[in-house]
């Protein structure tokens, strides 16, 4: 299963170091701050890709939004061409 986030703060961040012990699944993660999603890639495995945020939708079968709520409106506006059957 491949498992995207779209934002990794504290909240979101938390939960994929939880599930990145999982070897199966494959992780496509995108945030804000660049360093933050690079330190977080670095610090769980070569299985989490970063990249741009609608890569995260197409490549993924399951999307977390970790975003701040201020944040939601212009995120969702940015994906929804891109979300059509998927789970989020």
């Amino acid at each position: 299963m491949k498992i995207g986030f779209i934002g990794v703060g504290h909240m979101a961040g938390s939960i994929l170091k939880a599930i990145s012990k999982n070897t199966e699944y494959e992780f496509y993660i995108n945030d804000i701050n660049y360093n933050h999603a690079d330190d977080i890639s670095k610090d769980l495995s070569n299985k989490i890709i970063k990249c741009s945020s609608i890569d995260v939708i197409d490549n993924s079968d399951l999307i977390f939004l970790g975003v701040k709520p201020k944040d939601l409106a212009e995120v969702l506006n940015e994906i929804r061409n891109h979300i059509k059957d998927k789970l989020i």
